[in-house]
C-alpha cells in the first residue's frame, strides 16, 4: 500500500517534464512550461508547510527559466544533464528522503514506472497504490469499472484503426487508452472525416488496444479534485471547476475557471465520494474529468487523473489554506477546507488571470 511522508524530514518532489527525464525538444510543445508552472507552485506551497527540506531535479535546459520563476527560494536544486543522469539523482533523492511526491503523466506507465522506482529503492511515495493508479490510467477499464459500481459514464469501446466503419454514430472522439493531456486526441465528425485520419490514426494507434472510441456528447468540460486519506477514508472534494478546452478538434487544455457557473441542483460531492469508495488503494490528490451535457443535468464520469492536475493551480489561489500540506497529511480531510468566495480564472501555464468576488 501507499505510506505517507512523516510529519518532519526531505521531501523529494518530481515533476516528471522538467525534471531531466524527458529527452525530447522542451521548446516543441506545452510541456515544460504547464510542467514548470505545476513545479513552481507545489515546491513553494511543499516549502510552506515548514516540515523540512524540500529538493527536485531540473533539466539543465531550463535553467534560465527557473531562474525566472526563482524555484532555489523554495526548494535545493540538483541539476540533470541527461536522462540517465536524472535517473541516477531520482533513485538517490527517493531512497534518501522522507517521502517523494511524484508529478507524471500516466501515457506510457510513466507514472507507475515512476511509483516503482520509488519503491525499489525503498523510498515512501506520497501517493495511491499501483492497482489504483493502473485502474485509473487504464480508460477502458476504468469505464468498465464504472459501469460495475452504476456509476454514470461515457460509453467506451476499443478503437481499432483498420475498421471500415466507426463502432458508434457520429460525432466520435478517439483518444488513447492510457493518455494525458489530450495529446492524441480527435473529434471525428463524419464518415469523410474518419477516412481521411485512418492512416494517420494506424500510425498512431498501430499497437493493438492501444486507443479508445467515444461518442462526442455536447455539453460543458467540467474538472473536480478531491483528497483521500487511505487509512481512514475520510476525503476532501473540492469545488466543481469549468475546462477551457480549444475548439480545434483536439481538446487541448488551456485552462479553467473555478468554481464553474452551474444550476444549483448540480452536485459533483456525491458522485466523486461514490467515485473514490468504489476504488481501492487511493490515498492523497486524485482529479476526475466530467461533463454535463447540453441536453441533461446529469453528471458524466469522462476519467480520473491519479496525480496533481493543472486545475490545482486555481485551487490553491481560491484556497484559505496550504492544500499542500493536506496533501502531506490527508488525515486533515476529516475537517473541511475553507474557501474564498468568488471566482478563480487561470491559464495552463499557471498565469491566474483574475479573481472575482
Amino acid at each position: 500500500p501507499a505510506r505517507q511522508a512523516g510529519p518532519t524530514g526531505d521531501l523529494f518532489v518530481h515533476e516528471y517534464f522538467s525534471s531531466g527525464a524527458y529527452a525530447g525538444e522542451l521548446r516543441a510543445s506545452s510541456l515544460a512550461p504547464e510542467g514548470l508552472a505545476m513545479l513552481a507552485t507545489v515546491l513553494e506551497d511543499f516549502a510552506g508547510c515548514h516540515l523540512g527540506r524540500v529538493v527536485t531535479t531540473l533539466d539543465r535546459r531550463l535553467t534560465a527559466d527557473v531562474l525566472k520563476l526563482g524555484l532555489a527560494a523554495w526548494a535545493d536544486i540538483h541539476w540533470a544533464e541527461t536522462p540517465a543522469d536524472e535517473m541516477a539523482l531520482f533513485q538517490k533523492l527517493a531512497a534518501s528522503c522522507a517521502g517523494t511526491f511524484v508529478i507524471a503523466p500516466e501515457t506510457d506507465e510513466i507514472l507507475l514506472e515512476r511509483r516503482a522506482q520509488v519503491e525499489a529503492v525503498g523510498g515512501r511515495l506520497i501517493g495511491h497504490s499501483r492497482d489504483a493508479i493502473k485502474l485509473c490510467t487504464d480508460k477502458l477499464a476504468f469505464f468498465e469499472h464504472l459501469v460495475r459500481h452504476d456509476l454514470p459514464t461515457i460509453q467506451t469501446k476499443l478503437f481499432e484503426p483498420q475498421a471500415a466503419t466507426s463502432k458508434f454514430r457520429f460525432p466520435i472522439v478517439v483518444k488513447p487508452r492510457d493518455g494525458a493531456g489530450s495529446t492524441d486526441t480527435y473529434l471525428i465528425s463524419d464518415e469523410q472525416g474518419y477516412a481521411a485520419l485512418r492512416d494517420s490514426l494506424s500510425a498512431t494507434f498501430g499497437r493493438p488496444g492501444a486507443a479508445i472510441v467515444q461518442p462526442y456528447l455536447r455539453g460543458l468540460s467540467l474538472s473536480v479534485a478531491a483528497i483521500v486519506d487511505g487509512t481512514s477514508g475520510h476525503l476532501s472534494v473540492f469545488p466543481i471547476g469549468q475546462q477551457q478546452l480549444s475548439d480545434d478538434g483536439r481538446f487541448r487544455y488551456q485552462g479553467g475557471a473555478i468554481p464553474a457557473c452551474l444550476p444549483a441542483r448540480v452536485d459533483a460531492s456525491q458522485l466523486v465520494t461514490r467515485i473514490c469508495r468504489s476504488i481501492d488503494g487511493l490515498s492523497g490528490y486524485i482529479g476526475f474529468d466530467l461533463l454535463l451535457p447540453a441536453d441533461s443535468q446529469r453528471l458524466l464520469v469522462v476519467e480520473a487523473n491519479p496525480r496533481l492536475t493543472t486545475s490545482y493551480l486555481g485551487y490553491r489561489a481560491l484556497a484559505k489554506e496550504n492544500l499542500a500540506a493536506r496533501i502531506l497529511q490527508p488525515e486533515r480531510a476529516k475537517e473541511p477546507i475553507a474557501w474564498r468566495s468568488g471566482r478563480v480564472e487561470f491559464t495552463a501555464d499557471g498565469r491566474i488571470r483574475s479573481i472575482a468576488g
